[in-house]
């Protein structure tokens, strides 16, 4: 999931620069892209069981941000549905280590 959705960061930039845009990051375009460069490099990371619990840990982070800003802030179904789910299965990688 994180590659497909990191991945459509860079498909469609100017739509999800809206949703970053309440944040005011200093460049909303690099921002998305750190973004997307995050999920799907953390993805790939993932699937092949390196830095599990570091990665983990930063896609938490990710998601904890788009149930926030795109969630609760714009209502976006999959930011209130998919990403409590994915928050969830990274704690559990944080704290089990992908054993």
């Amino acid at each position: 999931m994180f590659i497909v959705f990191g991945a459509g960061k860079f498909r469609q930039p100017c739509e999800r620069a809206g949703v970053v845009s309440p944040l005011r990051p200093p460049s909303t375009e690099v921002f998305v892209d750190l973004i997307g460069a995050l999920e799907v490099v953390g993805g790939l990371m993932l699937a092949a069981g390196l830095w599990v619990r570091l990665v983990a840990l930063l896609l938490a982070g990710d998601m904890v941000g788009a149930i926030v800003v795109s969630g609760i802030g714009r209502g976006e179904l999959v930011s209130l549905t998919l990403a409590p789910v994915l928050l969830l299965a990274m704690l559990y990688l944080v704290l089990d280590g992908g054993r």
